[in-house]
């Protein structure tokens, strides 16, 4: 039986974005990444999503999440983990300095 480790419960959440470009904390930048990315659920802890594109943990990128015309944020993540599944990966990704009214925000809007 696998154990959920997680924080806080994750919602099914269903947008696509790309990541333009990635970022260490040691100003090591990925320029030009270009990746589609398909989120797949979101929490106030952090958020999951699927790609094709092999892309590193421990790795930095911005996101604009928008729930509706009232309910928007921008926030940075971090790749925590990585699965490789058949024809994509899963990722994981927790959120960076993200305010508490934000993360409030986010569990109001996924209720």
């Amino acid at each position: 039986m696998e154990v959920d480790m997680r924080k806080y419960n994750r919602r099914k959440y269903s947008v696509e974005m790309t990541i333009s470009s990635m970022y260490k904390q040691d100003y090591e930048v990925i320029d030009n990444v270009d990746a589609v990315i398909d989120l797949f659920d979101i929490s106030r802890g952090g958020l999951g999503f699927y790609c094709t594109s092999d892309l590193p943990t421990d790795y930095y990128f911005n996101v604009n999440i928008i729930f509706d015309g009232e309910h928007y944020f921008k926030a940075v993540v971090k790749i925590v983990r990585k699965n490789k599944l058949d024809d994509k990966y899963a990722y994981g990704c927790v959120f960076v300095g993200l305010a508490e009214n934000l993360a409030l925000m986010i569990d109001e809007c996924l209720i």
